[in-house]
């Protein structure tokens, strides 16, 4: 039986974190965790600006002094 360099990464992670065989919840929740993570680093470099829409007003700089 094979198994790919990510199945064996994995396994190797839960065994040292878990000291376990390693099961399907907790291949779900790395690869969530990994998601998230990425999701977070991306958000972070790249912001999103909000878009000056007909509805959106911003205040009047000379009226907040």
């Amino acid at each position: 039986m094979s198994s790919t360099i990510m199945e064996d990464a994995v396994y190797l992670l839960n065994s040292l974190l878990l000291g376990e065989d390693p099961t399907v919840e907790d291949f779900i929740l790395l690869v969530g965790t990994c998601v998230a993570f990425i999701a977070f680093i991306l958000w972070c470099c790249f912001p999103v600006a909000p878009k000056d829409s007909p509805g959106y007003r911003r205040a009047d700089p000379s009226y907040i002094n």
